[in-house]
């Protein structure tokens, strides 16, 4: 076990951590390199935002709860090589349900801008060919919907 002192420079203290370890060579590629006991207690975020355009959308209730499965769109606007615009068009797969920050569920129609936040989650099944496939949800926490007026811009 080997210890040595760290400095935090968020709470200007120095602070000596109980144990340091040492990864196995083949970890990564990264041999010799230390990993502190406070790096291995970092909080673990599975958080995303997105401000987009609304596809289809479905409607459904469940329990006297209303639930919301609808598709929205980002763009993601950038240079290529030779400087010219390329625009990026990704779709993503949301559902809401009713709730504190999820409300007018009925108000969400296709062409609406939103702006949403949520957290990802990941489903593996087997399709009916037998390949295995895997979607990703964006289940929603908190949704806003925009004016009609409001376009999105594009930075480049």
């Amino acid at each position: 076990m080997a210890c040595r002192a760290v400095f935090l420079p968020k709470i200007g203290i120095n602070a000596f951590p109980l144990q340091t370890e040492r990864r196995r060579p083949d970890d990564a590629g990264m041999s010799g390199y230390p990993i502190l006991n406070y790096e291995k207690r970092m909080e673990q975020i599975n958080k995303i935002e997105l401000r987009g355009i609304v596809g289809s959308v479905r409607l459904q209730h469940i329990n006297d709860k209303e639930m919301a499965k609808f598709t929205v769109v980002t763009n993601r606007a950038y240079k290529n090589k030779e400087g010219a615009p390329v625009i990026e068009t990704q779709w993503h797969n949301v559902t809401a349900f009713e709730g504190k920050n999820v409300q007018d569920l009925d108000k969400i129609v296709k062409g609406c801008a939103v702006h949403l936040t949520g957290r990802l989650q990941v489903q593996r099944y087997s399709g009916i060919d037998g390949i295995e496939r895997t979607a990703v949800d964006v289940i929603c926490s908190r949704l806003t919907l925009l004016p009609s007026d409001t376009e999105m811009q594009y930075e480049m």
